[in-house]
């Protein structure tokens, strides 16, 4: 057997649990706080019948003036309603966008999705 090769062998198994203990062990989580900033803002506003009012008659300025009511002053939005479930908004921001949806149903189908961001 041959001992110089043997203990190469070794020497390479050593280094790579050293590194992997490294690895999970001693650096530090790359996102520490992973903080969620959604705030499921449809699970307030489906009961207010003033919103339900306004999105079924697709008045985008009642609407975003109840959102704004409701959401916090460090949030942005961004307001869709469309009878088009798959329609969605471009151009929002490089940053991480939450959404939500809701689906009205009535003499015409309605869907208003809110987008919202930290500013």
């Amino acid at each position: 057997m041959d001992k110089k090769g043997f203990m190469r062998t070794l020497e390479v198994a050593i280094a790579a649990v050293i590194t992997f203990i490294f690895v999970i062990y001693l650096i530090p989580d790359i996102n520490p706080k992973n903080q969620d900033n959604s705030i499921e803002l449809m699970a307030s506003l489906k009961n207010n019948p003033d919103f339900l009012s306004c999105a079924s008659d697709k008045d985008t300025e009642c609407v975003k003036s109840i959102i704004r009511s409701n959401l916090p002053n460090k949030y942005d939005f961004t307001l869709l309603i469309s009878t088009d479930p798959k329609k969605s908004v471009e151009d929002l921001p490089e940053v991480q966008v939450y959404v939500d949806s809701i689906f009205l149903s009535g003499s015409e189908n309605v869907v208003v999705k809110i987008y919202y961001w930290v500013r």
